[in-house]
């Protein structure tokens, strides 16, 4: 688990305008998803074009989202 940061309960609150997520923190994430869901259908798209039957590519396709996301938890 994660430290608890002292003075929380000192500090003034955020700004009802501020956003949840920070323009960078946005951009990261939108950059992660588009490079996750692009490297599944590729994968997947590959795995069609050299004959796999649609199961197996299925299951590929499913395999490395699992394992980018497992990777990106790590990140």
């Amino acid at each position: 688990f994660e430290k608890g940061e002292s003075g929380v309960l000192h500090r003034p609150p955020l700004s009802p305008h501020e956003g949840i997520l920070s323009k960078s923190l946005f951009w990261r994430s939108m950059i992660v998803s588009f490079t996750i869901a692009g490297g599944v259908m590729w994968l997947y798209m590959w795995a069609l074009s050299q004959g796999y039957p649609i199961g197996h590519a299925r299951t590929l396709a499913v395999t490395v989202m699992v394992f980018f996301q497992f990777f990106q938890t790590l990140n």
